[in-house]
């Protein structure tokens, strides 16, 4: 059984103080790398820049592999189904290391920093304000396209979640103002 602290460090009971120190430096030594990188990265020649992006990828992959049974926080849980259901449809592989890197810095990050987690929850509501308002269409109809996607048809248009929103946008709104 896990417990979940206000810092959004998941922490098993029987795990000393010491560990969970340890931990929480860990990650702020490797983010704290990151993001130097990423401010860096355009400053120099295209050599450094690789470099870099070779050092940031390491770094990523130091990152420990979620095990959901570890993780307290229910939204990291949504996120991982989220991963898991991508996966299940996306088929580029020439894209996929992108992704799945992408996807383990973002959602490790996030399951153990409530900075960083409470911004990503702070996008998903202004990108939900941003679709009622109009502002964020749904993708189109059949897109992604078979050779790169594989969702059970029809899907995309008029299927999607964005589409039904904004069919039914004023009395969610009104419900939100309630």
């Amino acid at each position: 059984m896990t417990a979940y602290n206000t810092q959004r460090v998941y922490v098993n009971p029987g795990i000393t103080g010491d560990i969970v120190m340890f931990r929480r430096k860990y990650f702020q030594r490797v983010k704290e790398k990151l993001l130097k990188i990423a401010l860096g990265l355009g400053k120099g020649s295209w050599i450094k820049n690789f470099i870099a992006l070779v050092v940031a990828v390491n770094l990523v992959r130091k990152y420990p592999k979620l095990i959901r049974k570890d993780i307290g926080n229910k939204n990291t849980h949504a996120f991982l189904d989220i991963v898991d259901k991508f996966n299940a449809y996306h088929k580029n592989s020439m894209r996929q290391p992108l992704f799945d890197q992408f996807f383990h810095l973002a959602f490790a990050t996030t399951a153990h920093d409530k900075y960083y987690g409470s911004i990503l929850d702070w996008w998903i509501e202004e990108i939900i304000k941003a679709i009622l308002d109009g502002k964020i269409e749904p993708r189109p109809e059949g897109w992604l396209k078979p050779q790169w996607w594989k969702e059970p048809p029809p899907y995309g248009g008029e299927y999607t979640i964005i589409y039904k929103m904004l069919e039914h946008k004023d009395e969610i709104k009104k419900i939100l103002m309630a």
